[in-house]
């Protein structure tokens, strides 16, 4: 058989493993629809059925959700989920699993293009699609998966067109790399700086063929346009300025306890103690922690929504690979003079940097994602460099058979604790429950003249919408940034403590959290003043949910 039909046969093998782990059981693990995949579903809804998001913007550049300002491009995306799967879990999260696929496939091109060699690539692929960190991402509806597809893509349609001269493929790579501050947050910083880098090594290429160049950077003027008349608003930078370090309320007090236990209040004491040395000293700890063992190989994101904890984001053993691979890249890129080991060098130290700018940006998985799939290129760099050692065949199959049993192992005992121990201890996090709440809400919802759903996870608003399925125009109507309330459905605590009183409303059925009952304490099961309905189990065995409701509603 031809070398290239075992390749491409290799290839489609992987991405048919990458694709079937992505998608097995995606509705139901994590357990639970986090309230940005909810919002991001309802939003898609929304904006199917009338062209507006659901506080009647008409296609919007940002999202306005009820605790930030989101990026468009995955939920433009998800309509076409919406449109043909109905408005539940799957067609939210379904886009990740294809965007993941496809960012498995794409990173063959990329490390195929990079380093001129197609087993680096197929290595490049088999290491994304057991990665740990892409796998987890790509189950979940969040519109940071975009990034592995985007900015490799965009990379090789320019250098495509840079090598046939084509305004075509650089009109495209424009447009393609234009769409990626619309996909999530970091790239609205790294964009400029990775484009800077890109025109500057390839400078000679690009001044050779100017009308080419200029077709490009005009596409992704075009493209961004709109972007930056957002930035100008504020909305593009909302988000940005909740999380940044420059807006870190604990700065000023540092400084303040700072220069306070100096013997003087000097101009030394002002030059060694202030804001931009607080700053600085934040963006290096954050820096030097994304790019750390520790959260590498070590710990990981801390957040249960980002990994499966206790474990780093990516595999132990890839760590001397890693090693092997960043020698490789620096030698290439600063001995060999290769433009594409430069770029890949620079990629590397950029990546952390719009992370390192945010609160607690230094273990933050999302943010960090630009680093995918560059990593798991340079350790298929080194594993191909370290095999390359050997002159003996026997001694070379030995280690190609004990790496991957390696892999193997850890990737079976990774996948293991995800599919069997992640769901029965993350439900909190994924704020299990809602989706058995409102089953039952709406079968039962016409009996009752108000209903309360608790907001003590996240805004219970969100989850009404999203399984309640309530009509886009009615909500255009009638709620705002501020609400509590949609028609018979109330989003706040109500007070239990008239309820167990005996002062209740009538025809009222309450949602809550079993927190809420301890205040009062409210004994629903034995109240003669409420009727206890059932409790919502999370897979842990805790209660999510407490539904009863006041003692005037008949049962069918």
């Amino acid at each position: 058989m031809e070398k290239k039909k075992i390749n491409n046969l290799f290839l489609i093998l992987i991405l048919l493993v990458a694709f079937f782990l992505r998608l097995c059981q995606v509705k139901k693990i994590p357990p639970g629809l986090f309230g940005d995949e909810a919002d991001t579903g309802y939003q898609a809804y929304s904006i199917l059925k009338t062209g507006r998001d659901y506080f009647g913007n008409r296609f919007p550049v940002h999202f306005q959700s009820f605790g930030d300002w989101r990026v468009p491009l995955y939920i433009y995306f998800d309509t076409l989920f919406v449109a043909l799967l109905g408005l539940n879990e799957l067609a939210v999260r379904l886009p990740a699993v294809i965007l993941g696929t496809a960012g498995v496939l794409l990173t063959f091109f990329l490390a195929s293009k990079l380093t001129g060699d197609k087993k680096i690539g197929l290595i490049s692929a088999l290491l994304l699609t057991v990665s740990p960190w892409h796998f987890h991402i790509s189950r979940v509806g969040l519109e940071v998966i975009f990034l592995p597809v985007l900015f490799p893509l965009g990379l090789l349609l320019f250098w495509r067109g840079l090598e046939r001269k084509k305004n075509l493929f650089l009109g495209l790579s424009g447009f393609i790399l234009g769409l990626t501050p619309y996909a999530y947050n970091t790239p609205k910083l790294f964009l400029l700086a990775i484009l800077m880098v890109l025109l500057v090594i390839w400078r000679k290429e690009t001044i050779k063929n100017k009308k080419q160049t200029f077709v490009f950077l005009l596409v992704l003027f075009l493209v961004l346009s709109p972007m930056l008349v957002d930035i100008f608003r504020g909305t593009a930078q909302a988000r940005f300025l909740g999380i940044s370090i420059f807006n870190n309320p604990e700065t000023a007090e540092k400084v303040r306890l700072a220069r306070e236990s100096c013997d003087s209040q000097g101009v030394v004491e002002r030059i060694l103690h202030n804001k931009v040395i607080f700053w600085f000293d934040d963006f290096a700890k954050n820096y030097l922690s994304a790019i750390s063992p520790s959260f590498l190989f070590g710990s990981g994101d801390p957040n249960p929504r980002h990994s499966i904890g206790g474990r780093g984001e990516m595999y132990l053993w890839e760590l001397p690979f890693l090693f092997l691979g960043i020698t490789i890249v620096f030698l290439k890129a600063f001995k060999n003079q290769d433009k594409f080991f430069q770029f890949l060098f620079a990629w590397l130290i950029l990546a952390p940097v719009p992370s390192a700018l945010t609160l607690n940006g230094g273990t933050h998985a999302l943010r960090l994602f630009l680093f995918l799939p560059w990593l798991e290129i340079v350790v298929a760099l080194g594993i191909k460099d370290f095999f390359s050692y050997f002159t003996s065949k026997k001694i070379k199959i030995f280690f190609l058979g004990f790496l991957v049993m390696v892999i193997l192992i850890s990737s079976f005992y990774y996948f293991h604790h995800y599919f069997v121990h992640y769901p029965k201890i993350s439900g909190r996090w994924w704020n299990y429950g809602y989706k058995e709440v409102f089953e039952y809400v709406n079968k039962v919802e016409n009996k009752y003249q108000k209903i309360y759903i608790s907001p003590s996870w996240e805004p219970s608003l969100v989850y009404s919408l999203f399984y309640g399925k309530f009509s886009p125009l009615q909500v255009q109507k009638e709620i705002n940034i501020s609400s509590n309330a949609l028609g018979k459905y109330q989003f706040y605590s109500p007070d239990l403590g008239r309820v167990k009183r005996g002062e209740g409303e009538e025809k009222t059925l309450y949602v809550v959290n079993p927190g809420e009952l301890t205040i009062p304490d409210l004994d629903v099961k034995n109240s003669s003043h409420v009727k206890f309905i059932k409790e919502i189990i999370a897979p842990d065995g805790l209660i999510s949910f407490v539904i009863f409701s006041s003692p005037d509603v008949k049962d069918d």
